[in-house]
């Protein structure tokens, strides 16, 4: 993980300062970080603050309700801070 975030700008990754506020899903080949793992990010507004994205990076078989609802909840939290 640690290599995977030291080389994180040789990625070819989607425009995350575009990224909207949905839940975004990349699997396999679409996923930035490698076509084994999965990946789900969204953004986040911290008003006249910052702007952000994060997300979950994991294995291909992931709960993905599960990890997506997740992301919804901590994006609510950090959106109201």
């Amino acid at each position: 993980l640690a290599d995977l975030l030291d080389s994180f700008d040789a990625f070819s990754v989607p425009d995350f300062q575009n990224l909207a506020d949905e839940i975004h899903i990349y699997i396999g080949d679409e996923n930035p970080f490698g076509s084994h793992l999965a990946t789900l990010m969204t953004s986040y507004r911290i008003p006249g603050k910052r702007r952000g994205v994060f997300g979950i990076l994991g294995p291909q078989r992931m709960a993905y309700g599960y990890n997506a609802s997740l992301l919804r909840e901590a994006q609510i939290l950090i959106n109201s801070l």
